[in-house]
């Protein structure tokens, strides 16, 4: 089943799409009113995953859950153009600094990272004496970056561009001074709230979810703003050299 904008939250490959339904708000005789009056809370979803998506360029920050830790990982990233990006992924023990361009992906990790990846002794040793505090080249499509570079495509973390979603829609609100409608969704399992922006471009200012795993934000700001993606400086390690 499709998953919808806030069940990518939780990031779970087998988080089924939501269907469930809370009561709307900015309503009268059952017709909405106010902005985005006569639709329903999906479509205004709709419009604003592909505003948001179309975006040149925007930030996006939050924290989610780290389902392999039990920790949370805190992420700070700016997006420029089509899985292009470049910010901080930091976890409970450890950081990490990455940059993907249209054909690599660049990843700079801390010693605390290394030291929590477990192994021996020696081989964290090695990792940390070779790794730490380099820049470390791979394929953009390479399997091991998969976790990460899910934080450089919007429609990765939004679900899908056209989210078909069932949310209903609450009352208006202000998000970091700019006023927004929320949107609400719910099953058993999951709660999840959207804000979109009432005035100009409907972007997605903020994505909210509470399930089993934790509580997610995701907030999204500097919409054609955000400084375009550049290759990191200085020496940087190409594992290709180490398949050679």
């Amino acid at each position: 089943m499709r998953r919808t904008a806030f069940a990518a939250l939780s990031l779970t490959a087998a988080a089924a799409g939501l269907t469930g339904c809370l009561p709307g708000g900015d309503t009268a005789d059952g017709r909405p009113k106010g902005p985005f009056a006569g639709l329903s809370g999906g479509q205004i979803l709709d419009r604003a995953a592909i505003a948001t998506t179309d975006a040149p360029s925007l930030r996006m920050s939050g924290q989610m859950p780290d389902e392999t830790t039990g920790g949370t990982i805190r992420f700070d990233m700016a997006l420029s153009g089509k899985g292009k990006c470049s910010g901080t992924l930091r976890y409970a023990q450890g950081k990490a600094d990455v940059i993907q361009t249209a054909s690599s992906f660049y990843a700079r990790y801390d010693e605390q990272f290394f030291r929590a990846e477990g192994g021996t002794a020696q081989e964290t040793d090695a990792a940390v004496e070779l790794f730490a505090g380099k820049w470390v080249k791979m394929p953009a499509g390479d399997p091991d970056v998969k976790d990460f570079a899910r934080f450089c495509t919007l429609e990765r973390m939004l679900g899908d561009r056209h989210v078909h979603s069932n949310a209903t829609r609450g009352g208006t609100t202000t998000i970091d001074g700019t006023p927004a409608v929320t949107l609400r969704e719910r099953n058993d399992k999951e709660q999840a709230t959207a804000y979109v922006t009432t005035k100009g471009t409907p972007y997605i200012v903020r994505l909210e979810s509470h399930t089993t795993h934790g509580e997610s934000t995701v907030e999204f700001r500097d919409f054609g703003k955000a400084a375009a993606v550049q290759k990191p400086e200085g020496d940087i390690i190409d594992v290709a050299t180490f398949t050679e």
